[in-house]
C-alpha cells in the first residue's frame, strides 16, 4: 500500500486583481478520486511586499489569504485527517495566468488550525509543481550509476570587493569548504569537478560549464554568487562565473537554462541544486505588469528547460543556514532518492534560523524520485533470484527472449519513434495514442499502405533518429538525402553501433554473445544480435517467423540443429531487410496471433521446446508494449504452457519512468498478478543493467 497521499494546490487568475485556489486531494490507495474544492482569493501584494521584513507578518497573511473560505479550511482539515499514518505530498502549481505569484514565500505558508509553517512539518513534503516545455516521459535512474558535477566559482577579482548587491559587496567563496561540503554530500555518486584554480584561471567559465555538462550527469551542483536583477530593462538571475583571465563574468540564467535545453534529454541533468544568492527570484513581489519577470528567476527557468528538480535559494540565504541545511538533505536523499522527503528533512534541520523558508524546490516529478535501486521489485531475496537464473543458463535451462528496448541508445525508444512520427505525418487523433508505435502505423496504414508504412516510413523513421544522434559519423551527401536505400540504412546503423558499443565498451549484444545460447527469440528488426555473435565467433542461423504467406518459406526453415556454436536467431516480428515480414500495424499484431495461435507449425518445434521447457528472460521489453503482450499471448497457446509455472523465475525488466509508471510497487503488485500463473519475476532497472549483473554472476560462478 501507498505510504503518500497527494493534495494539489492550483492558484489562477480569476479577475484583475484576484486568483482562484483549488484544493484537490488524492489517495492512490482509495478507488475513487475526491471532488476538488474551490473559491476565491485575495492576496494583497503590495501589503505582502511591505511585511518581506516581518516572517510573523508574512506568513500570516498569506494564512488569512489562502485559506479564508471555510470550504478550503476543512478541506484541507480533513485531508490531512484521510492521511493518517501517511505522509502528504503538498504540490504549489501556479497557472500561467498568475506567473506573478511565483516570487511569493509560499514556504511560509501555515496550517489554519495549528498556525504551524507547513513546509517544516516532517508529515508533509512541499515542493513546487511546475509544467516543462519538454513532454518527453522522464527516466529514473539507478543509483549506483548517478554522476554528479561539482561546479564552484569563486572569480579572482572578488576578492578586490568590486561587485556589490544593494549595497553589499560580494565576498570571495570558499572553495576549500563549498567542495569538502559537496563532496561529502554526493557520497552515493560519480563526482567530477569544475573548480576555480588561480593556477588554471577561467576554469569555471560558462563555455567549460556547458562543455562538461555535454558529457552527461545527472546532478549539477552549482556554487556561485548570483543576484536577482534588472539589465537593460530585462529581469533575471545572474550568475558569478569566470571570464578567461579567471575575473568575474556576469552571465545571465536565462542563458544557462536555454543552453541546457538544448542538450538531448538523455544527457540533461536530473537535478540541479543552485547554491547561490537569489536563484530561486528576489524573494518579493512581482506585480501583474512584470509577470513574465517572475519567471526569469533562474529554477523555474531550468524547470521549464526541461530539467526534472532544482532546488534553488529564494533570497540572499546565510551561508550558516546552508551549512546545517545541505548535509541534511543529501543524507535523506542518498537513502531512498526522494526530493520532496529530503527538502523536508533539510528544512527542519535549519527550522530555528530566521532564512529556514529559503530552500526551494521545484519539481516536475510527481512522486519526487531521482533514483532508484536496481534488482528484482518486490522480491526480499535478490540474491536467491540471481543464483537460481544463473543455474538455468549454466544448465542450459534457460531460453533468452530479446526486445527492442536494447537499441534505445542507438535510436531512441519505439515510444520516441512513434511520437516523432505522429508529428511528421499530421496523426490527428488522441495525443494520448502518440507513444503507440503500432496504432500510429495503422493510421499511416490507412491512409497510405502498409507497404508505405513498412519501407518509406519505417525505414525513413530509423534514419531520421540516426543522423540526428550521429549525423557527425555520416557522409554529408548522406545527410541531405530525403530517402536511403537499405544497404545505406545498414552501413549508418552499423556506424552508430559501433560508435557506442565496442570490446572496450561492450553493449548488451555483447553480453548476450557470451553467453552462449542455443536459441535467441528476437523482437528486434535489425541484425545487431547476429553481428555481435559473428564478433564471438559463432556462426548464427538466421530464421523468421512466417506468420504472413508473403514471407517466403526458404527464409524459415533451418535443418542444422542449434547449438553454441552455431545458435539460431528467430526473428519474431520480421526483419527490417524484409519488409514484408514485419509486424508494425495493430492489424499485424491481430494477424501475428491469429496465425500462431492456429497454426502451431510456424513455430519451429525446437523454439516451442526451448519457450516451454525453459526458464524465460526477457532482455529490453517493456511490458505493457505491444510486442511483449503478443509474445506472452503466443505462448500461453501453447499446449505446454502449463510447465512454465514449473519454473522458479524468468525476468523482464521494469525501467522506472515518471510520468508512465507513477508508482513502481503498484505495478510491480499489478504485473505479478497478471503473470502470477507463469512465476515471472520482474526486474527494475535497465536491460544493460540486468545482463551485466547476470554477466558478473555468470564469470564468478564459472570462476
Amino acid at each position: 500500500m501507498p505510504d503518500y497521499v497527494d493534495l494539489e494546490i492550483t492558484l489562477s487568475r480569476w479577475e484583475v486583481d484576484r486568483y482562484q485556489v483549488e484544493f484537490q486531494f488524492n489517495d492512490p490507495a482509495a478507488e475513487t478520486r475526491q471532488a476538488a474544492a474551490r473559491s476565491q482569493v485575495d492576496l494583497n501584494l503590495p501589503a505582502l511586499k511591505a511585511s518581506q521584513l516581518n516572517p510573523e507578518a508574512y506568513s500570516t497573511l498569506l494564512k488569512e489569504a489562502v485559506f479564508a473560505d471555510e470550504e478550503i479550511r476543512s478541506y484541507f482539515q480533513v485531508s490531512r485527517a484521510a492521511a493518517q499514518n501517511k505522509k502528504m505530498r503538498l504540490y504549489l502549481s501556479i497557472d500561467r495566468s498568475a506567473l506573478e505569484l511565483h516570487s511569493l514565500r509560499w514556504e511560509m505558508l501555515r496550517d489554519p488550525h495549528d498556525d504551524t509553517p507547513l513546509a517544516i512539518d516532517q508529515n508533509i513534503l512541499f515542493s513546487r509543481f511546475l509544467a516543462s516545455q519538454d513532454w518527453e516521459p522522464i527516466p529514473i535512474r539507478p543509483k549506483k550509476r548517478l554522476k554528479a558535477l561539482i561546479a564552484i566559482a569563486n572569480p579572482a577579482d572578488l576578492a578586490e570587493g568590486k561587485y556589490t548587491i544593494e549595497d553589499q559587496v560580494l565576498p570571495e567563496v570558499n572553495v576549500a569548504a563549498e567542495l569538502g561540503r559537496a563532496r561529502q554530500g554526493f557520497s552515493a555518486a560519480r563526482l567530477d569537478e569544475l573548480v576555480s584554480d588561480p593556477a588554471v584561471p577561467g576554469t569555471v567559465s560558462m563555455a567549460n560549464l556547458l562543455e562538461k555538462l555535454r558529457q552527461g550527469y545527472d546532478i549539477l551542483y552549482l556554487v556561485c554568487h548570483g543576484a536577482y536583477l534588472t539589465r537593460q530593462g530585462s529581469p533575471g538571475t545572474y550568475l558569478w562565473l569566470e571570464d578567461e583571465q579567471g575575473n568575474g563574468a556576469v552571465v545571465a540564467g536565462e542563458l544557462l537554462a536555454e543552453r541546457i535545453r538544448m542538450l538531448p534529454a538523455e544527457i540533461r541533468p536530473q537535478l540541479v541544486v543552485l547554491v547561490s544568492c537569489q536563484s530561486a527570484g528576489e524573494g518579493g513581489i512581482m506585480l501583474a505588469q512584470d509577470a513574465q519577470g517572475a519567471l526569469a528567476a533562474l529554477g523555474p527557468r531550468l524547470i521549464r528547460a526541461g530539467v526534472p528538480a532544482v532546488v534553488a535559494m529564494l533570497g540572499s540565504i546565510s551561508m550558516e543556514t546552508i551549512e546545517k541545511f545541505m548535509p541534511s538533505f543529501f543524507n535523506t536523499l542518498n537513502e531512498d532518492g526522494q526530493l520532496d522527503l529530503a527538502m523536508s528533512s533539510g528544512r527542519s534541520a535549519v527550522s530555528d534560523r530566521a532564512d529556514w523558508w529559503m530552500p526551494v524546490l521545484y519539481m516536475r516529478l510527481r512522486d519526487g524520485r531521482i533514483w532508484y535501486e536496481a534488482g528484482f521489485a518486490g522480491d526480499k531475496d535478490d540474491f536467491t533470484k540471481w543464483t537460481s537464473l544463473v543455474a538455468s543458463v549454466l544448465n542450459d535451462k534457460c531460453t533468452l527472449i530479446v526486445g527492442p528496448g536494447l537499441l534505445d541508445p542507438i535510436i531512441g525508444s519505439q515510444r520516441e519513434i512513434a511520437r516523432r512520427w505522429a508529428v511528421k505525418h499530421g496523426y490527428p487523433l488522441s495525443a494520448a495514442d502518440r507513444e503507440e508505435l503500432p496504432r500510429i502505423a495503422q493510421f499511416l496504414a490507412a491512409m497510405e499502405s502498409k507497404e508505405f508504412v513498412r519501407t518509406t516510413a519505417y525505414q525513413g523513421a530509423v534514419r531520421d533518429e540516426l543522423t540526428e544522434r550521429y549525423g557527425d559519423l555520416l557522409p554529408e551527401d548522406w545527410l541531405k538525402a530525403d530517402f536511403w536505400m537499405l544497404p545505406r540504412l545498414s552501413k549508418a546503423f552499423k556506424l552508430a553501433v559501433d560508435a557506442t558499443w565496442n570490446q572496450e565498451n561492450p553493449g548488451p549484444y555483447h553480453r548476450l554473445a557470451r553467453l552462449n545460447q542455443k536459441i535467441y527469440l528476437t523482437a528486434n528488426t535489425t541484425m545487431v544480435l547476429e553481428d555481435a555473435l559473428i564478433a564471438a565467433g559463432k556462426e548464427p542461423q538466421v530464421r523468421l517467423c512466417r506468420w504472413n504467406d508473403k514471407i517466403p518459406v526458404e527464409e524459415c526453415l533451418f535443418t542444422d540443429t542449434p547449438d553454441p556454436g552455431k545458435p539460431l536467431v528467430f526473428h519474431l516480428f520480421g526483419r527490417i531487410d524484409r519488409s514484408e515480414s514485419i509486424v508494425l500495424t495493430e492489424d499485424d499484431y491481430f494477424d501475428f496471433l491469429i496465425g500462431v495461435t492456429k497454426n502451431k507449425d510456424l513455430i519451429p518445434d525446437e523454439v516451442q521446446k526451448a519457450i516451454t521447457f525453459n526458464s524465460l528472460v526477457f532482455v529490453g521489453f517493456r511490458i505493457d508494449d505491444w510486442q511483449f503482450r503478443a509474445f506472452f499471448r503466443m505462448i500461453m497457446s501453447f499446449e505446454g504452457k502449463d510447465l512454465l509455472a514449473e519454473k522458479t523465475h524468468a525476468a523482464a525488466q521494469i525501467e522506472p519512468q515518471e510520468n508512465r509508471i507513477q508508482d513502481i510497487q503498484r505495478a510491480h503488485a499489478y504485473l505479478q498478478e497478471y503473470f502470477k500463473s507463469t512465476n515471472i519475476s520482474l526486474y527494475q532497472g535497465s536491460p544493460d543493467e540486468f545482463l551485466q549483473t547476470l554477466v558478473s554472476y555468470l564469470e564468478e560462478s564459472d570462476g
